[in-house]
């Protein structure tokens, strides 16, 4: 979840730098296109240059007004960028977090298999149920398997509540059968 709130954030923060800039661009690109249109009109209608001139005067003071505003604009929206509350930004690094957990239980599941004879991703409350079958030298285990990274790195409510039961020796294996008509 903090995944995609970090992503929708990301997005939305191109938006909001990304819309400004589109526009100044179009702007530079619509003052050329109006400029080589009007030079065009001028060459085809045989105007007189005091004509031109002042029209092109005319031209520069709506650019010069249009990037005033741009600029203002600009302004108010770093300073909404500078006033973003920390918890976006918890969000943002959660969201890092996230991501570098995913790259450990990969990498761990890679080395994961090696150990045990089948290896069962699960993802809600452990990240692998691990399963190692009884050999004449050993009796077999099944291990609940939670990989954790970073420094910070605790057991959430439900994993110490899964540890409880598995400590008191309260897990069992049980077979339903179902009969479908």
């Amino acid at each position: 979840m903090y995944y995609i709130l970090g992503f929708q954030f990301f997005q939305l923060l191109i938006f909001i730098v990304g819309t400004p800039l589109l526009i100044r661009y179009l702007m530079k690109k619509w003052e050329a296109e109006a400029l080589s249109r009007f030079e065009e009109t001028l060459k085809n209608q045989n105007l007189h240059f005091t004509g031109v001139e002042s029209r092109v005067n005319a031209l520069e003071v709506r650019v010069a007004a249009l990037n005033m505003n741009l600029e203002r604009r600009l302004t108010s929206l770093s300073g909404t960028l500078e006033k973003m509350p920390t918890t976006v930004l918890r969000t943002l690094q959660g969201s890092v977090n996230s991501t570098s957990g995913k790259l450990g239980e990969l990498v761990q599941f890679i080395e994961l298999q090696r150990a045990y004879d089948r290896l069962i991703p699960v993802g809600n409350i452990v990240d692998f149920v691990a399963v190692k079958f009884p050999t004449a030298d050993s009796p077999g285990v099944v291990h609940f398997i939670d990989v954790k990274t970073g420094k910070r790195a605790v057991l959430s409510k439900d994993q110490k509540r899964l540890k409880g039961i598995i400590d008191s020796k309260l897990v069992e294996f049980h077979t339903v059968k179902m009969e479908v008509t």
